[in-house]
């Protein structure tokens, strides 16, 4: 089985605008995702998310974050200055 940490760290990768993973009970986001530097838009809607990283906050292009749906606990106010919605 291929863990989504390997998924997020080809060089391809990091060239990525858009990523949607809505509704796959996804329960944990791997820190790599903050080698995504590209990323403008992520979607993580209706899946059982608890937490985020700190690296994704740090994603200097990401202007939308989707993440309806969840089960976040906190979500630390001013964390992602950059994002339009």
């Amino acid at each position: 089985m291929l863990h989504s940490a390997h998924l997020l760290n080809g060089t391809a990768c990091r060239r990525l605008a858009t990523l949607s993973a809505n509704a796959n009970a996804i329960a944990d986001v791997p820190g790599e995702i903050g080698g995504l530097e590209s990323l403008m838009t992520l979607d993580l809607s209706a899946n059982v998310l608890i937490k985020l990283p700190g690296e994704l906050a740090a994603l200097p292009s990401l202007l939308t974050l989707t993440l309806a749906g969840n089960r976040l606990e906190d979500l630390p106010e001013g964390s992602y200055p950059a994002l339009k919605t």
